[in-house]
């Protein structure tokens, strides 16, 4: 999914929600997104990632976050933020020049979360690395790699609720994944597909890894598609949900489902059948 048209979807849904109550105005939605940037010479993989969840599909009190997230077939898991934007809250009066200011911190607000989110697809300049980078380039050794691939060992690894496998090889318990915040999945999707006259409930297909490296592999799970920017809800009779599951919880608000989400994750590839 491509970033930026997600960003222009929720701002045009927040614009649209703005003189609403900031509740239960439009679909829930999680994204997750990771991207490899480089790895050190002990395997240790560095990846740049965003995420936004949003519990009610209100149009306000949005919250983007940027991180560095360090991983490696060792346990090595440590998550840098670099920057976290918070939208600030819509006071409108009857008052012409504070509707006028509000609506510029509005402006403002999603002035910085395309910037950042540009700046998240761009190239790192390994020249001038941001301050958030620092501490972990000086820790890992991390430097720019000529020639990087961020699809190296695309394919090589499967993943499927029943564990991983990589050339024939197989994990014999499952292997769930893991996400910023140190979220974990549950299972493997469940679609819904029809069987003559009769729905029935059919294990999501086993997907494959977008990024490999040293024990690293890198999935993309989701339910929901986008194709040619024209956002689509996943029908309960189409198997669009793909690889695993995640839960989402939010204190207060019970068992919280969200409607659409697209997750990146990683799962560590044990030695033995590597």
């Amino acid at each position: 999914m491509n970033p930026r048209f997600f960003i222009k979807l929720l701002i045009a849904i927040s614009l649209t929600c703005l003189t609403l109550p900031s509740y239960a105005t439009g679909p829930s939605s999680a994204r997750i997104h990771l991207t490899p940037v480089t790895y050190n010479d002990n395997g240790v993989v560095l990846f740049k990632a965003n995420k936004h969840i949003d519990y009610t599909g209100g149009g306000s009190g949005k919250k983007f976050s940027f991180w560095w997230l360090v991983v490696s077939a060792n346990g090595i898991g440590e998550e840098t933020p670099h920057k976290i934007l918070k939208q600030p809250d819509y006071n409108q009066t009857n008052a012409k020049k504070s509707i006028e200011n509000e609506d510029r911190k509005q402006a403002d607000f999603w002035k910085a979360v395309d910037f950042y989110y540009a700046e998240f697809d761009n190239a790192l300049d390994w020249g001038h690395p941001p301050k958030s980078l620092l501490p972990l380039i000086k820790k890992y050794g991390f430097r720019s790699r000529p020639g990087f691939n961020e699809n190296e060992g695309q394919g090589t690894v499967t993943w499927s609720s029943k564990g991983l496998c990589v050339n024939g090889k197989c994990t014999k318990i499952t292997a769930p994944q893991r996400t910023l915040g140190k979220r974990f999945s549950s299972e493997a999707h469940i679609n819904i597909e029809t069987k003559g006259e009769e729905l029935i409930e059919v294990e999501s297909k086993p997907i494959h890894n977008v990024f490999y490296h040293a024990g690293v592999a890198l999935f993309r799970n989701g339910n929901y598609k986008i194709e040619n920017e024209k956002y689509e809800e996943t029908s309960d009779l189409e198997d669009d949900s793909i690889g695993a599951m995640f839960d989402f919880y939010k204190k207060g608000m019970g068992d919280q489902i969200i409607d659409f989400y697209y997750i990146d994750a990683i799962s560590i590839v044990p030695k033995r059948i590597k």
